[in-house]
């Protein structure tokens, strides 16, 4: 089995390599059509949900005329209100979530979203209510239409003040979370991006924490008391800063993992990577059976620190 790990290890880094060959041509693209980084992925989500695209990485050969910034701007807004539940799930193409606590005593949900105005883009706002569950859905499609400007989207979240509930999720195709975009007052926090970075601080005590990324960093500062922590990344590295937690998973298939944690002197670990090295401050554990604190990584380093 381990010979089998090592073998796909190689075989990730190969991978990485043409990754990273691809991500130079298409700087190489940037740069010949003047293109920011922000213009190039704020509409990403085409590649999940297109049938066909006409991008001209070389001119002449495929059609650009279905420039995005060749039709008006349209404006769509929706508003919703709910009863207090106890599970509030999130799920967003590309827009921005926000969380705002005020004097009321019911969910308020809001949704914007600007769009050019062609039936080749189209966006798509959804809720449901059932079993004590909020769910708050938006999908987009973008069908034979080269992206050349921005557009704004959020998802405004009007809750109590101090409202607890005890499931909080959110779901992102694209957008980068941070402490704007999230509620902490919650048993149980979820986060998971497809293509994005998180990078959160916690300061409420949270009973189980997921935190899972495709593509992007992760990086997690925590000063509260966290039960159960699990953090998975596919391709990117890893940042944790921990004062408390009982239990910590870390998982990273293609990246490196730095930890920081106020643990025991006699705690025993276990850290383990295919293609990399492993350095810790504390004892080390040969097998992940029995052990609160696991830390894996099939292509990339370990490090393990006290905090001092």
């Amino acid at each position: 089995m381990k010979f089998f790990n090592k073998t796909m290890g190689y075989l990730m880094g190969f991978f990485f390599l043409m990754a990273t060959l691809s991500v130079v041509v298409a700087l190489s693209y940037i740069e010949r059509h003047d293109l920011s980084v922000n213009n190039l992925f704020s509409q990403s989500t085409s590649l999940r949900y297109s049938d066909h695209w006409d991008i001209d990485f070389f001119p002449d050969i495929l059609s650009s005329s279905h420039r995005s910034d060749n039709y008006e701007t349209l404006t769509l807004s929706d508003q919703e209100t709910f009863d207090l539940v106890d599970q509030l799930f999130i799920s967003t193409s590309v827009e921005d979530v926000h969380f705002i606590e005020e004097e009321r005593e019911d969910i308020l949900v809001e949704y914007f979203r600007e769009q050019p105005d062609t039936n080749r883009y189209t966006t798509n706002f959804n809720t449901q209510l059932k079993n004590n569950q909020l769910s708050v859905t938006t999908t987009l499609s973008i069908r034979n239409l080269v992206m050349t400007q921005d557009y704004k989207g959020t998802i405004n979240v009007h809750i109590p003040k101090d409202y607890h509930f005890k499931e909080v999720k959110l779901d992102s195709d694209t957008t980068r979370l941070t402490n704007d975009n999230i509620y902490q007052n919650t048993d149980k926090l979820i986060l998971i991006t497809d293509l994005g970075d998180i990078d959160i601080s916690l300061t409420q005590d949270i009973k189980e924490v997921g935190i899972f990324c495709d593509l992007g960093s992760i990086s997690l500062d925590s000063q509260s008391q966290l039960g159960f922590l699990e953090v998975n990344n596919n391709l990117g590295d890893i940042d944790l800063s921990l004062m408390s937690v009982d239990m910590l998973k870390v998982n990273a298939d293609l990246g490196s993992i730095e930890a920081d944690m106020n643990l025991d002197e006699d705690t025993v670990i276990y850290a383990d990577t295919d293609l990399g090295s492993v350095n810790s401050d504390y004892k080390l554990t040969t097998t992940s059976s029995g052990s609160n604190y696991s830390f894996y990584s099939n292509l990339g380093s370990i490090e393990i620190n006290k905090i001092q």
